[in-house]
């Protein structure tokens, strides 16, 4: 999406102010690309993306509190991913921006009472029942952050609209859940990049591999064999079968935060400062990327 000779410009920027300029250039690059995305295929993108998340069986089944945001403009849509929790029996809840800050509000359809911010996006109503997050997930209860982006890296990395909303919140979620912040990795091996594994006749998750290994095993000298998997990419699909690894399930630690992004909003690099939190994995319309 995003040049990588233009990207790989900003890669070496450490000063504070180096990394708001950088910031503002990446974001200015995507949200041009992002203007251009047809309706039609963010609704198409969403479900997609909503197949892959469910793809991870065990987040999946095990997270209680699904905290979701209600897409707009010409971002994927969480239409699909938010029915899905909805159906499963999870608690959603979306976020509206109070005070400089998030509040949280439960939702029980796709057809909540919502009011328009002033930015355009769509938020529940104030006076929808409001639900704690924080407080959740200092109480142990398993919460599934699905969270927006304009763009992110391999390494976890997340570049946001600006205004420090999430990660002041997921900062505050994970010290009350004591679950330690991430350190993104320093290159594109730091994270692996999965899509749906295949299923057999009963439904169930069936491995073609694991992760970092061949699915076709190693040779008699120990060396990897040629099979369509390119480790330090990250895809791991084979060329035979067109089929994907088992996905390899986050660690549960009260908290995941998982981004929820069209694959080509996936960059080389995505200039951080102290204070912006990574995410635990990236859920696109191609595949899920993993810690």
């Amino acid at each position: 999406m995003v040049d990588c000779a233009v990207a790989e410009g900003w890669s070496d920027m450490t000063g504070s102010q180096d990394v708001v300029k950088a910031k503002a250039l990446l974001r200015g690059l995507v949200q041009a690309e992002l203007e251009e995305v047809p309706q039609d295929f963010a609704v198409e993108a969403g479900a997609a993306a909503a197949t892959h998340l469910k793809s991870l069986r065990r987040l999946w089944k095990e997270s209680e509190i699904v905290v979701a945001f209600a897409s707009f403009g010409s971002e994927m849509s969480t239409d699909a991913v938010i029915e899905a929790a909805l159906s499963d029996g999870k608690v959603v809840v979306l976020p509206r921006v109070m005070n400089g800050g998030l509040s949280f509000h439960r939702i029980d359809s796709l057809s909540y009472a919502s009011d328009t911010h002033r930015y355009g996006m769509r938020e529940p109503a104030e006076t929808l029942a409001g639900f704690d997050p924080i407080a959740t997930a200092a109480g142990g209860r398993r919460v599934l952050v699905i969270c927006p982006g304009l763009a992110f890296d391999r390494s976890g990395r997340r570049l946001g609209r600006g205004k420090g909303y999430y990660d002041r919140f997921i900062a505050a979620l994970r010290h009350a859940a004591r679950v330690p912040r991430p350190v993104p990795g320093s290159s594109e091996i730091a994270l692996t990049s999965y899509a749906a594994s295949e299923t057999n006749e009963d439904g169930q998750a069936e491995a073609t591999g694991t992760a970092g290994d061949n699915a076709a095993g190693d040779n008699a000298a120990g060396d990897v064999e040629a099979s369509g998997i390119d480790r330090s990419l990250g895809r791991n699909q084979n060329p035979k079968t067109g089929a994907y690894t088992q996905p390899v399930e986050p660690r549960w630690n009260s908290v995941v935060v998982c981004a929820f992004a069209y694959s080509s909003q996936i960059v080389w690099h995505v200039p951080a400062g102290a204070t912006d939190e990574p995410v635990d994995l990236i859920v696109t319309n191609e595949r899920v990327v993993l810690r």
